[in-house]
């Protein structure tokens, strides 16, 4: 009988949210390449990928700023030159904020 090395099969762990929630907060502070980290804690690259991808869907779902979001209405200014200034601000949610300026020519 012919013998056949086979290699090692790796035995599958399950792991909860909140787990997930750990290994991709110490990702974030890691400073690694995500290929780097899943090779370093023996993650998959695909499973890692994809809880990152549900956890922040889940966040941003469930963010305070998404649930009063409103749309208000901006009225036109009063006529001007095009000499003058503007500034428009957009807060995008999560931090983020669009800024855009036009200085007085």
């Amino acid at each position: 009988m012919i013998e056949v090395d086979r290699p090692a099969v790796k035995k599958r762990i399950r792991r909860g949210q909140d787990e997930w929630r750990d290994i991709i907060a110490r990702f974030e502070q890691s400073g690694q390449t995500r290929d780097q980290f899943c090779t370093e804690h023996n993650l998959g690259l695909s499973t890692f990928s994809r809880w990152r991808h549900q956890l922040r869907r889940a966040e941003a779902s469930t963010s305070p700023n998404n649930s009063e979001a409103s749309f208000i209405e901006l009225e036109p200014p009063a006529p001007a030159s095009l000499s003058q200034a503007w500034d428009v601000e957009v807060e995008l949610g999560a931090g983020m904020v669009l800024r855009l300026r036009r200085s007085a020519c």
